[in-house]
């Protein structure tokens, strides 16, 4: 199993324990991903799914609906989205707050429904 480091923050926090950290990180290229998996879907959202089963990774980030569902059923991945690592965050006491997060996203061009906002604020406490 192959751990994964994310770092964040806007103070450069995530960035310099990145670059510290960066002689126990191994950067690989994705492998050639399935061709059936590339006409399904993106190219990044194939990346993921393929360097996952290269690596014996169980745990994915993709936000869009079908490469969950396909990452989910057919290859048998965990798949986590940018709301859920943010809920975890907050129950870490890493974030302060899941909504003001989530509507710097949407004011960005991230799309969100109503419903995905409500239910992360209520699993984060707000």
């Amino acid at each position: 199993m192959t751990d994964a480091v994310v770092c964040g923050g806007r103070d450069g926090a995530g960035v310099n324990a990145l670059r510290t950290a960066a002689h126990l990180l191994e950067v690989t290229g994705p492998p050639q991903a399935d061709p059936m998996l590339t006409a399904m879907l993106d190219e990044g959202e194939a990346a993921v799914i393929a360097l996952a089963g290269a690596q014996g990774i169980s745990h994915v980030l993709i936000d869009e609906r079908k490469g969950r569902r396909i990452a989910r059923k057919i290859y048998g991945l965990t798949v986590w989205g940018t709301a859920r690592v943010l809920i975890e965050a907050k129950l870490s006491g890493l974030l302060p707050t899941v909504r003001d997060e989530l509507l710097t996203l949407q004011k960005h061009g991230y799309w969100l429904g109503d419903d995905v906002m409500s239910e992360a604020c209520r699993l984060a406490g707000e």
